[in-house]
């Protein structure tokens, strides 16, 4: 067998285009999806909230969960532009396993990893994020924060309980009180 020389042998190629990264991101819910439960779930909030006695509102302040998807465990997916345009306050997260309504893949865990957003606001936050949220006057970055949330609830007082052992004579319970610098005033509750 003989060895050819082809000459001007990249007129005989073509430009290979290799794709980088795994392209846009598959969301679970849809905007409107996305949008629809949000209003939902915020309004059932603050329903709960203003059932509640003003006492047990610090300075006019409550807690909200924001709960993302796991699809959204990143940080790159962290919903700061969401708070901050409303003015709320992240008080923290902690990691919890859920099983999601629905998934943005076919192949995925029946739980996965999610980060639960303890965010705190007066009802009037709460409550104009809500009236934009229906306004649909949003900007792309805040469509897809609002898209990262699986649940929003009210942050209850039972779930501040880690363990209570019923079968000791004599408990003893840590308690936290947390104020900012412009706190006058602790209330207690008996």
């Amino acid at each position: 067998m003989k060895n050819f020389i082809i000459g001007y042998g990249e007129t005989l190629t073509n430009k290979v285009e290799i794709p980088s990264g795994s392209g846009p991101k598959k969301h679970p819910y849809t905007f409107g999806e996305a949008r629809e439960k949000c209003i939902k779930e915020l309004t059932q909030s603050i329903a709960n909230v203003a059932s509640k006695p003003a006492i047990e509102c610090a300075n006019n302040e409550v807690v909200l969960k924001f709960l993302q998807h796991p699809s959204y465990l990143a940080k790159s997916y962290y919903p700061r532009n969401f708070f901050k345009k409303y003015n709320v306050k992240d008080l923290g997260t902690r990691s919890v396993r859920i099983k999601p309504k629905k998934w943005g893949k076919k192949t995925h865990p029946e739980v996965g990893l999610a980060s639960c957003v303890y965010v705190s606001g007066t009802v009037e936050q709460f409550q104009e994020m809500i009236r934009s949220i229906e306004s649909d006057v949003l900007n792309d970055t805040i469509k897809t924060q609002i898209q990262s949330f699986e649940t929003i609830s009210v942050f209850d007082g039972i779930e501040k309980i880690k363990n209570i052992n019923k079968d000791e004579s004599t408990l003893k319970l840590e308690v936290v009180l947390h104020s900012s610098l412009d706190d006058t005033v602790i209330v207690v509750v008996e």
